[in-house]
């Protein structure tokens, strides 16, 4: 893989991070004394492994959601219809729209511009609400009483 394919394609550099994760996150002791205890592989990637890449898997799931949700650029460009625009697309088009018909009806912009404030904390709470249920998720130190 060239180093020009690895920048351009950001799918690729989760794969790495994943895969740098696993390998220092999984001690292969711990793999070897799971197959000597007779765990087949895929027993051992979901019992043993798993549970110990759970906050690289939690913390990718996370950066993904975020980057989905905050797209601007991508909807604006493939998507026609306004009702099929998410949030973040809906509150810049309607700046600019709401802009104009204030000052068309001589109305104050501020009454318009917490209504636009409201409307970006209200479109950050799903994410907040995910963080929240996904932290537990992230301990560290879990393999540290498995070897001796």
């Amino acid at each position: 893989m060239e180093l020009a394919e690895l920048s351009a394609n950001p799918l690729h550099k989760v794969k790495f991070l994943i895969h740098v994760y696993a390998r220092d996150a999984v001690p292969d002791e711990i793999l070897d004394a799971a197959r000597a205890d007779g765990a087949g592989e895929v027993r051992t990637f979901l019992q043993v492994a798993f549970p110990l890449m759970r906050p690289a898997v939690v913390t990718v799931l996370l950066l993904s959601a975020v980057a989905s949700w905050n797209n601007y650029f991508l909807p604006l460009a493939m998507l026609s219809d306004n009702r099929l625009f998410p949030v973040t697309v809906g509150l810049g088009l309607g700046l600019g729209l709401w802009q104009g018909i204030a000052s068309a009806n001589n109305a104050g912009s501020t009454s318009l511009w917490s209504l636009i404030i409201m409307g970006a904390l209200v479109s950050v709470v799903p994410l907040v609400i995910a963080f929240f249920t996904l932290q537990r998720h992230w301990r560290g130190g879990l393999s540290v009483g498995g070897l001796r």
